[in-house]
């Protein structure tokens, strides 16, 4: 389904996304002509190109179209199989990568909608992203360790697909109060003495770290 590709350290641009020209929601006909397996889910469409870099938190399911595109270093193989893909805001964003594309394999650009078409060029790779169906967000019921994992203060960014938060490389800035994540964090209660011996000293102390010391990060 994908392997392990060497690539060459070059320097990549972040992706700026705009609805109508590089993302796009697909409509129930447009799905069943290109993602049937997901018929009846909401499903969005990304336009990327080589050396193009998307970084993100949230969990969503992607599948590669057309072209090339590598997911942490991983090289992804054209299919209509859905990955899971999870980004949670505790841990290290997920790049996605735009390759040169292998116009050999996948869907042929033909099978797109006219309106994808106008924007679609030869350097393009085409992903293809729905919602997350894993359950994750229930393993808070187990342990207080999980809650709010994914959660994003979201009110002024435009929502492309439920569960996926589209972010800006992180900046230095001690404005923290500008950082969108912050008030999820704010609404997280600090674990009692009973909690951390529950999860154990050295994991309360990373959790603690989490919630007094949350990631900066700039939303687009």
């Amino acid at each position: 389904m994908f392997h392990l590709e060497e690539h060459s350290f070059n320097l990549s641009i972040p992706l700026r996304l705009e609805s109508g020209k590089n993302i796009f929601t697909l409509f129930s006909q447009e799905i069943l002509q290109l993602c049937p397996a997901i018929s009846g889910s909401e499903c969005t469409i990304l336009l990327i190109k080589p050396d193009e870099t998307l970084y993100f938190v949230g969990k969503i399911r992607l599948a590669l179209l057309h072209g090339s595109v590598s997911l942490m270093g991983t090289a992804i193989k054209s299919s209509s199989t859905f990955l899971h893909v999870f980004a949670p805001k505790t841990h290290s964003l997920p790049s996605l990568v735009g390759n040169v594309p292998d116009t050999s394999t996948g869907e042929s650009m033909a099978a797109f909608p006219g309106r994808i078409l106008e924007h679609l060029e030869l350097t393009h790779s085409v992903v293809a992203m729905t919602k997350d169906t894993s359950g994750l967000d229930f393993l808070s019921r187990l342990s207080p360790t999980f809650e709010g994992l994914f959660d994003v203060d979201w009110e002024n960014g435009e929502t492309f697909l439920p569960g996926f938060y589209p972010v800006s490389m992180p900046v230095g800035t001690k404005n923290t109060r500008s950082n969108p994540l912050n008030s999820s964090n704010r609404r997280r209660k600090i674990p009692s003495p009973l909690n951390c011996r529950r999860v154990g000293p050295r994991r309360c102390k990373l959790l603690m770290t989490w919630i007094l010391l949350p990631p900066r990060i700039k939303m687009i």
